[in-house]
């Protein structure tokens, strides 16, 4: 698709800069697509990859200068089977009470709630001092892959130019 000048585009009726915003939005969703696909495939590859990597005692790997490396991320959800379905947030009785009864109401601000990034640091250093949780939190961990995007997006660029 040829994009015209601006003076040619202004030049055009108002029918056919329509219908070139047309076929522009229909290639621009196309692509969409073509992206939300290469999504799809990029994780699929990278939960392969984290799965050998770890399965081989594989600690990083390097290619074209990326470090790619095997990162365990950490997840606090609240248990809806013990809570009720009707609990959307974490700033809630349960959770508060827990708080007080563990000597911890200190994270507890004014407005009653507790920054996430702060939840999830005292939570992650709680279970990982041999502290338990309550029934109604979920501790899961989940592997990773950890790499630069930003470097692979530069070699791409640079690649192409080239």
């Amino acid at each position: 698709m040829e994009i015209p000048t601006i003076k040619n585009f202004n030049e055009m009726d108002l029918t056919a800069r329509t219908s070139y915003l047309h076929d522009v939005l229909k290639e621009k969703f196309k692509l969409e697509d073509e992206i939300t696909k290469l999504n799809k495939r990029i994780s699929a590859i990278e939960a392969s990859i984290v799965e050998d990597m770890i399965e081989e005692g594989v600690d990083s790997i390097e290619v074209d200068k990326v470090h790619y490396s095997v990162v365990v991320r950490e997840s606090f959800t609240l248990d809806r089977e013990i809570l009720g379905e009707d609990v959307k947030v974490w700033d809630n009785e349960h959770f508060f009470k827990w708080l007080e009864e563990t000597g911890n109401q200190g994270l507890i601000k004014l407005k009653e709630s507790v920054h996430p990034s702060t939840r999830n640091a005292f939570l992650k250093k709680h279970v990982q001092e041999g502290g338990q949780l309550p029934d109604f939190i979920k501790y899961t961990e989940f592997p990773t892959l950890d790499y630069n995007k930003a470097k692979i997006k530069r070699l791409a660029i640079k690649n192409e130019n080239s």
